[in-house]
């Protein structure tokens, strides 16, 4: 057998190194790790981390393969035989429990008529349920087409292969996410558009392995038919990328936008959550304020915008002194034509050896005499005009705001 070193490696591309995906923290402590040596064609990679945040706590792998990456497993025949078996009688355990107990968390929450999507719904076990318990309107997604094919074909309830990213905005009262977000390496861009999917006062539903349970399940004296009890290193699974406590989950559904309705431990090892979207205050006051800025500068502005096209169309050749903002959106307007400008002047020494429209920036003890200068700053100009007196420059000023 060949060791993990020896193993082909993935395209560099394949692989993401991770921060925080709560807050973004980069401090991290290793808290296990391992090496895999995994069968040929499998989409997996031969090495996994899993650290803690030094900012926030949160636990995740902070090298796992990218989310394209894990999408090609979720495709491969691999999947497809794990799919097949989870949607027929043989496969049971305590999975329609779990499935049942979710129903009951959910049933309050929802009317007959509420519009329902369940992401990343596998072969429809949940969909089915909820079919059954009265709420007909009921829809799954799922980038799987052998759970998508699997779950139509026994429980023949409306699953679409595809993505969150090709549904509508608003168009659901509730989302069902199950066993997801521990999957999920671009977990920022999956909540963002989780947030859109649901209606305003719409709910979202989160379950995820729980973390704080994880102890039991290496217990040999645990009881209970749940496949993963009496298990080494079960949560381990290199397509587990995330591991989530009761505090780390708030923590992020806060940071995108959520507020909590309900939150809880299961006895499956899990945590249920329901959630709204946080009303957002709306400033109407500010845009407006600021387009009055906007229109106040451009007003300002005017009478130097005239003077330089008087300026250019009488000087074949000119200095501009200021190399800062004011002059640079000249240029970038088109206002200021650089084709007449022979240098820039500017005092700052973070321009020194600089150039601006491909024109030299100088310092002012470097003005050659005889070229008039165009002063450029609204705020600087009596300091411009002061500090070319003292140096008694021969060269004529041309003011654009006095």
């Amino acid at each position: 057998m060949k060791a993990a070193s020896e193993l082909p490696t993935l395209p560099e591309e394949s692989v993401r190194f991770r921060t925080c995906p709560v807050c973004c923290g980069k401090i991290q402590t290793l808290v296990f790790a391992q090496d895999l040596t995994v069968p040929g064609g499998w989409w997996s990679y031969a090495g996994y981390r899993v650290v803690a945040c030094g900012r926030c706590g949160f636990l995740y792998a902070d090298r796992s393969l990218a989310q394209g990456a894990l999408d090609k497993y979720y495709a491969s025949v691999h999947y497809k035989v794990g799919c097949e078996k989870a949607a027929t009688a043989e496969w049971s355990g305590c999975l329609p429990s779990r499935l049942q107990a979710t129903v009951d968390f959910l049933a309050p929450y929802l009317e007959p008529a509420s519009r329902l999507l369940d992401v990343g719904c596998g072969s429809g076990e949940l969909l089915h349920l909820l079919k059954t318990a009265g709420f007909a309107n009921v829809r799954g997604i799922d980038s799987s087409r052998a759970a998508v094919e699997a779950g139509r074909a026994r429980y023949g309830v409306e699953i679409a292969s595809g993505s969150v990213f090709e549904c509508g905005q608003g168009e659901f009262d509730a989302v069902t996410v199950c066993h997801v977000l521990e999957h999920l390496t671009a977990l920022p861009d999956f909540l963002l558009r989780l947030y859109s999917l649901v209606s305003p006062t719409g709910i979202v539903y989160v379950e995820v392995p729980n973390a704080e349970d994880f102890e039991r399940f290496a217990d040999p004296k645990q009881p209970g038919d749940w496949m993963y009890i009496r298990d080494l290193f079960t949560h381990f699974a290199p397509e587990h990328v995330n591991f989530f406590s009761r505090s780390s989950l708030r923590n992020l559904m806060r940071r995108f936008g959520f507020v909590e309705v309900r939150c809880q431990t299961t006895a499956f090892g899990a945590i249920a959550s329901l959630w709204r979207r946080a009303n957002v205050e709306r400033d109407t006051e500010t845009p407006p304020r600021v387009m009055s800025y906007a229109r106040a500068s451009h007003e300002l502005q005017a009478q130097a915008v005239a003077r330089i096209r008087l300026t250019l169309g009488s000087e074949p050749k000119i200095l501009v002194w200021g190399a800062g903002l004011h002059t640079q959106r000249l240029l970038g307007s088109g206002i200021l034509d650089a084709g007449a400008v022979v240098a820039f002047i500017d005092s700052d020494p973070v321009y020194r050896g600089s150039t601006l429209a491909g024109r030299p920036i100088l310092s002012p003890a470097e003005i050659p005499a005889g070229i008039p200068i165009l002063i450029s700053s609204y705020r600087a100009e009596e300091n411009i005009v002061a500090a070319a007196r003292r140096m008694d420059l021969s060269n004529r000023l041309i003011r654009l705001y006095a």
